[in-house]
């Protein structure tokens, strides 16, 4: 029981600082060229990438 308090506070207070300082968990994703803006997609159809 102890333990499962402890974790539960600790995750508590990772949450926090995360929500605290936003700009320390953005980063800048780019996809690959294969995938881009311009992408069309059929809806609720499972798609395979290979790379």
């Amino acid at each position: 029981m102890r333990f499962c308090r402890t974790v539960f506070i600790s995750l508590l207070m990772i949450g926090g600082s995360v929500a605290a300082f936003p700009e320390t968990v953005q980063t800048n994703v780019q996809l690959p060229g294969l995938v881009s803006d311009g992408m069309v997609l059929q809806r609720h159809t499972e798609i395979n990438i290979w790379g």
